[in-house]
């Protein structure tokens, strides 16, 4: 009996196990404005990536700029930083990942604003100092400005007249005003407006309008405390009238040489007051004092060209500035080096308080106490020719001894020891008049009156 046999037939059975990449990290829509850096961390996988096949990802329809960096095996980084020429523009940025089999996109939009021009710092800040006229003014900004826009963008002008420029440093994005000579004159107000002329370089302009002032400091020619352009006998009456005040100091190092030396009026918390204080300060120190008197002798009978700003102190006679500060000039026009204008100004001192001054003093000097009548304390200042032992008492009316002041041994020179008003036990003494006595080396001896009035 014949077999019935089977027939089979082979079928080969394809089976499609490739899995598409999957985008795991991808970037989205996004605003950002100019000049900011954008960054985008983008990570892709290949669930099923049959060995010998890589995976890749192509980076189409970027915007200029934009670059794609490979950080691993499978991640990617979007670094773009638009610039003004992208400024009101969206791109669409398409990401295809292929596996060599199969592919999958993403795409997104990334949109470029303007960053509004504004200004980000003005130096000096007018509300701590005013400005040296050695000094310009620096006004930066956030990015850069068109420079062709700047001449009608920004408005300089200074209450003297005077012709300002403003010079822009694309490099810095820095606008600087100054003088056409380099120099700003001396109590100047200058006023600056930045207006919507102004344009950054994708044409936008500055908004909204912004106004600032500063006033300059004054120009200083040690001695001329009068700033009436030469160094006389009229300039003891302002430093002797502005005697003990105080006020910032110049920037340089304190020189009493004769020559043009920028001064503030104004700086932190410190101001002349009145102005035209800053010109009896010689030396620059910060305070009208001793050392003042030996520039206006130093530099006696010296002149400048500069202009005036205000107008100088009248002539008018030594005698007007008080006893005891002049006291006290006549005791460091003494201890100034010699000259002829420090001897021109012993005799004008000398005279106004009827002792005659020879150029090398050889006798002891009590000075009227400072201020008198005073309270609660007083300054008294005497000059000794040679270092001698000092005693410096405090006696009442009555002879009795209420405070000693000095008790020792002193160099040569002029001194100042103030009575704080205390009495030996370290109670205040009583209102009334005063003796004080300086005696040297138990010989000689002076005494003056003073008053204290509560």
């Amino acid at each position: 009996m014949a077999s019935d046999e089977s027939q089979f037939v082979e079928y080969p059975l394809l089976i499609d196990i490739n899995q598409p990449p999957v985008f795991v990290i991808v970037c989205y829509d996004t605003t950002i404005s100019e000049g900011d850096p954008y960054s985008c961390e983008i990570t892709m996988i290949d669930p099923a990536n049959p060995v010998g096949y890589s995976t890749s990802l192509d980076f189409n329809h970027q915007p200029v700029g934009a670059i794609l960096n490979s950080t691993g095996p499978s991640t990617w980084s979007l670094e773009f930083t638009p610039d003004y020429t992208q400024v009101d523009s969206s791109f669409t940025v398409a990401l295809t990942g292929d596996d060599s089999f199969r592919q999958v996109s993403h795409s997104f939009m990334i949109s470029v604003i303007n960053r509004p021009l504004s200004v980000a710092s003005i130096d000096p800040v007018a509300v701590q100092r005013d400005l040296l006229t050695s000094e310009q003014i620096a006004i930066t900004f956030n990015e850069a400005v068109d420079p062709a826009t700047v001449p009608t963008g920004i408005i300089a002008t200074s209450s003297r007249g005077l012709t300002l420029r403003r010079t822009y440093d694309a490099e810095q994005y820095v606008v600087v005003v100054d003088h056409t000579s380099g120099a700003l004159a001396p109590l100047d107000t200058l006023a600056v407006t930045i207006n919507s002329n102004l344009l950054d370089l994708a044409g936008k302009p500055f908004s909204p309008a912004l106004q600032f002032s500063l006033r300059t400091g004054a120009d200083v020619y040690p001695g001329d405390a009068n700033n009436d352009g030469v160094v006389d006998e009229r300039d003891l009456l302002p430093m002797g009238r502005y005697w003990g005040n105080q006020g910032p100091p110049r920037s340089e190092t304190p020189d009493l040489q004769f020559v043009k030396s920028p001064a503030h009026v104004r700086a932190g918390l410190y101001s002349w007051s009145p102005y035209n204080v800053v010109y009896a300060d010689a030396d620059g120190n910060g305070q009208v004092e001793a050392n003042d008197i030996c520039g206006l002798g130093q530099n006696w009978l010296l002149t400048h060209s500069a202009a005036k700003q205000e107008t100088a102190e009248a002539a008018q006679a030594v005698e007007e500035i008080e006893t005891s500060v002049r006291q006290q000039m006549l005791a460091a026009a003494i201890e100034c080096p010699e000259s002829g204008g420090v001897q021109r100004l012993r005799d004008l001192l000398g005279a106004s308080l009827g002792v005659t001054v020879d150029p090398m003093p050889d006798r002891i000097e009590l000075y009227g106490n400072y201020p008198n009548p005073f309270n609660p304390s007083t300054t008294i200042s005497f000059f000794l020719p040679d270092a001698a032992l000092v005693h410096l008492e405090i006696f009442n009316l009555l002879g009795q001894s209420v405070s000693t002041l000095v008790d020792g041994r002193m160099n040569s020179g002029h001194h100042e020891v103030v009575w704080d008003g205390l009495d030996r036990s370290g109670g205040s003494a009583a209102s009334g008049v005063y003796v004080y006595r300086l005696q040297c080396d138990k010989d000689n001896f002076t005494t003056r009156r003073m008053i204290l009035l509560k």
